[in-house]
């Protein structure tokens, strides 16, 4: 840039102050000079930056050609790498991980992988111990009532005994409101699905055939003992899936 031989400090100043007022920014001791003798004041404006800014918390960004504007966000939002936008960067949520959702339910758990976070089906068993001292558990009675605290599937069942025993258990279930629970209420329904032990000291079953399979969070889980031959001590684990 051509200059004055007269006063070229003077103008050098009066350059700068013109340039701050401007809408660009970023010169500097280094980008604009006069060597003193040369007539010449030399200006570089490749180190010249754009006043993009408007906001407080504002950040300069750049898209590969020029600079940009990254709007500030709300507090406690990050500044995150994102290809998708013009500076390569912005503030907001971190996005979330890849979650595997094949053959998910409603009460799966969210567990970490090694590459994607993936839903998991929570399982529980529903205890039932019946103990009769050491003498046989008596028959053909209601043994107890068990409150369900959290949605399920039922999806199988585990009974075993102390001795080899011929042993059948049925279950009822009903809502709190309708409180007992009766024999039109049995989950099993017909004989051959219910837990049972055949002359034998332990035994495993689905719920193929059964009259109901869901159960609502708090349900009522009524525990007939329908026929017991010579168990003392009879557990039976009801398997469920939670949703």
């Amino acid at each position: 840039m051509a200059g004055s031989s007269e006063r070229p400090e003077l103008l050098v100043t009066l350059l700068r102050e013109a340039i701050e007022r401007s809408r660009l920014k970023g010169i500097t001791a280094q980008t604009l000079s006069y060597v003193p003798g040369s007539g010449v004041l030399d200006v570089d404006t490749s180190l010249w930056v754009p006043r993009v800014l408007s906001a407080k918390g504002d950040v300069l960004g750049f898209d590969g050609t020029g600079y940009v504007r990254v709007p500030v966000s709300t507090n406690g939002e990050p500044l995150i790498a994102d290809s998708a936008t013009a500076a390569g960067v912005r503030f907001g949520e971190m996005p979330p991980a890849a979650i595997d959702q094949t053959g998910a339910s409603p009460g799966d758990a969210l567990v970490a992988g090694a590459t994607a976070a993936a839903l998991v089906p929570q399982y529980a068993d529903v205890e039932i111990i019946l103990n009769a001292g050491g003498a046989v558990v008596p028959q053909a009675q209601v043994k107890m009532d068990i409150e369900i605290p959290f949605a399920a599937d039922v999806v199988g069942w585990h009974l075993y005994a102390d001795v080899v025993t011929t042993t059948r258990i049925d279950l009822w279930l009903d809502s709190y409101a309708n409180f007992p629970p009766t024999a039109a209420d049995t989950m099993p329904g017909a004989d051959a699905n219910k837990p049972q032990l055949a002359a034998a000291v332990a035994a495993a079953g689905g719920v193929a055939g059964w009259s109901k399979t869901q159960i609502a969070a708090g349900d009522i889980l009524r525990v007939h003992l329908d026929t017991n031959s010579a168990g003392a001590l009879l557990t039976c684990a009801v398997k469920l899936r939670k949703r």
